[in-house]
């Protein structure tokens, strides 16, 4: 069978005894396909001989789950400081003996953190045919390092990518708050905080290594037009540092695109005091011209005058004459990490007004309330600092293609988030947006909604419930099972119905997040359910305030405890950007993907206990009443009959 086959295997070795330095759980990748792995093993002087050794049998334990030779998987290494060193190519060893020995004998080089010029020279010569690379198979590089690139590795790694290279990057110690973490797909990025942790995340690294011998990287693949103009911040108050990170932000949104004058063309505008035009929707025809010209982006300074600057790419960059064209798709993202001195409320609903979409992505300083002034909550992400700026890449990406090729036909508005409102619907025939009667939608149809927002299961389903409407009508009844993706896919009646505007459906769908392995569904540990998948999730300063609002959103009272637990090795999450949440952002809007060794854990008070335990101590009470009664009742009868037999003694002759 050629197809891929992950199998994990137990090989338990006798006793698992003392000396065994590492989990003997193995990982084994069987598969028919061809790879050309290459490492790319950090050896500055900043890694110690010890964590240097840790880093050779994490290798070799990668190296024992592949089957190695010139039909399967070939795997070269080359070191590097501030020279990279090829210690041996693809083809060179073609047996799996001979790669262990090859490991065990590697030499530590010491020196600087050139990444950037290793990457380089792997692209350059060892993902070559001439030295063993073969045109039917999936090239990979995995780059182990602990630091921060002592020089630039943006373009390397988009050369590297542009070559049909998937990178991998496993990071150790200070690589933790590195750019170089950041700009990969998270997917592709690991990170323990110290070098003894590494072997505790290899076999997650051979499964993913393995699902990549056949696995291809996800872009947006709109066949649509869309002019998009990104509006940076470059005032006085962003560090270049800072800077830099939005560079790679960037690069993270254009490298999701198919860039060309028929599909995506993006300008863009520097501000500070004043604005300035760097590049227009034209100018860049290709990808790489883009690549190029961000990477030579340099910061203007000045104040932070965001109005100003919104009505200037209104004005200069949403024109016909700069490449804007009367069939495309119009964005505007505008990012900033500080308040604006200027007045943005009209500038940002003249956006509006002229057909121009906007996206918000706001750090550290950015005014919340000034960015919510006219702009959906959808469309705003924040990061209270630039070290987290990069989490929110893959998020911004995915809701910009999703606009791009937005085929909306269900929507609930006047709620409080995506997932409450009335019901609305939009046919394909029409473009032109209809309520709901109540009579003609039930809980199954609520189902199917809910879930095609993205939302939760539906939790009140009521007419009225978002104030009336005067709007059209829908007219046919629909018919759910409950289980279609989109409502336009379920049965619908063949007779019309009628309905008064009062009549119209409110629907609200239970925000997607659970408490897991507690001892009840008010006890756990915190997953949220984002772009369909259930992940655990953290927070870098998780309060029990924060936990207040998930026991809210959940019906489970409030919150009594919260704590984060370490666990054994790093894993996927949502990271829970600081002070969203709280600020009347629901959960799936705060949420950016990442990893972290830390998980949140909830005890919330719930409800059904605490009225049993209620009804319990009522009746306990109720039940020592009733006994105290009992046995005063018996003491008083006691006394009176004593009373009586003295009067009775006393009366004797």
């Amino acid at each position: 069978m050629d197809h891929l086959l992950v199998v994990l295997v137990l090989l338990w070795s006798s006793g698992l005894q003392a000396e065994e330095t590492h989990n003997s759980i193995r990982a084994q990748c069987e598969t028919t396909n061809k790879a050309d792995i290459v490492v790319l093993v950090d050896g500055s002087g900043s890694i110690s001989q010890e964590g240097f050794e840790t880093i050779q049998i994490f290798i070799a334990d990668i190296v024992n789950a592949f089957d190695i030779g010139p039909d399967r998987f070939q795997i070269g290494l080359t070191q590097f400081s501030n020279d990279p060193r090829t210690e041996w190519n693809l083809n060179t060893h073609q047996t799996k003996q001979s790669l262990l020995d090859a490991i065990d004998k590697l030499q530590k080089v010491q020196g600087g953190t050139f990444t950037g010029r290793a990457l380089r020279h792997i692209l350059n010569n060892n993902f070559k045919p001439n030295v063993g690379m073969r045109a039917d198979s999936k090239k990979i590089a995995v780059l182990i390092t602990d630091g921060e690139p002592n020089d630039n590795i943006t373009l390397p790694l988009q050369n590297l990518k542009d070559a049909g290279v998937e990178l991998y990057i496993i990071g150790v110690r200070d690589a933790h708050n590195s750019k170089l973490m950041a700009i990969v797909d998270q997917f592709h990025a690991y990170y323990v905080r110290d070098f003894v942790y590494l072997l505790d995340i290899v076999n997650n690294i051979i499964v993913k290594l393995c699902n990549s011998a056949v696995g291809l990287g996800a872009q947006c693949e709109t066949k649509h037009k869309v002019d998009m103009v990104v509006l940076v911040d470059g005032s006085g108050s962003i560090r270049r540092d800072d800077f830099e990170t939005i560079k790679f932000l960037i690069i993270r949104i254009v490298d999701a695109f198919i860039i060309g004058p028929d599909r995506v063309q993006i300008g863009l505008t520097q501000f500070g005091t004043h604005p300035r035009t760097e590049w227009n929707l034209n100018t860049h025809r290709t990808k790489q011209s883009l690549l190029e010209a961000i990477d030579k982006l340099k910061q203007v300074g000045g104040g932070t005058y965001t109005g100003r600057a919104l009505k200037h790419i209104l004005h200069k960059n949403f024109k016909p004459n700069v490449g804007m064209r009367a069939d495309s798709h119009k964005i505007a993202v505008l990012i900033t990490g500080g308040e604006a001195q200027d007045n943005v409320t009209f500038p940002l609903q003249n956006q509006k007004d002229n057909g121009i979409e906007v996206f918000i992505i706001g750090v550290k300083d950015a005014h919340r309330s000034q960015l919510m002034a006219t702009t959906d909550k959808s469309h705003i992400y924040y990061a209270w600092d630039f070290r987290f700026l990069l989490y929110v890449a893959n998020n911004i990406t995915i809701s910009i293609c999703n606009s791009a090729t937005s085929r909306d036909s269900v929507r609930l508005v006047n709620g409080t988030s995506l997932c409450s409102g009335r019901l609305e619907v939009k046919s394909n025939q029409s473009n032109q947006w209809s309520s709901v009667c109540e009579a003609d939608f039930d809980q199954q149809d609520a189902e199917v909604v809910c879930r095609e927002l993205g939302c939760g299961a539906p939790s009140v389903l009521l007419r009225g419930l978002y104030g009336q409407v005067e709007a059209q009508m829908w007219t046919r009844q629909f018919q759910c099972g409950g289980h279609e993706s989109a409502l336009l896919n379920c049965r619908r009646s063949d007779s019309t119905t009628t309905c008064s505007p009062g009549r119209a459906v409110g629907l609200t769908c239970s925000e997607p997040m659970r408490l897991m392995g507690g001892d009840s569904r008010c006890a756990g540990t915190l997953e949220v359910k984002h772009r369909g998948m259930w992940r655990p999730a953290n927070h870098t300063v998780w309060s029990l305030k924060d936990a207040q609002g998930v026991c809210r959103e959940l019906g489970c009272g409030f919150a009594v405890s919260t704590e984060k637990r370490k666990n054994f090795s790093a894993r996927s999450v949502w990271w829970i950007s600081p002070d969203c949440f709280q600020s009347g952002f629901v959960m799936r809007e705060c949420v950016s993907s990442g990893s972290s060794l830390f998980t949140l854990e909830i005890i919330c008070s719930n409800p059904v206990v605490f009225i049993i335990r209620l009804v319990v101590l009522l009746l306990s009470l109720l039940l020592f009443i009733t006994v105290i009664c009992f046995v005063h009742k018996g003491i008083v009868h006691i006394s009176v009959e004593q009373e009586t037999e003295v009067k009775q003694f006393s009366n004797l002759p």
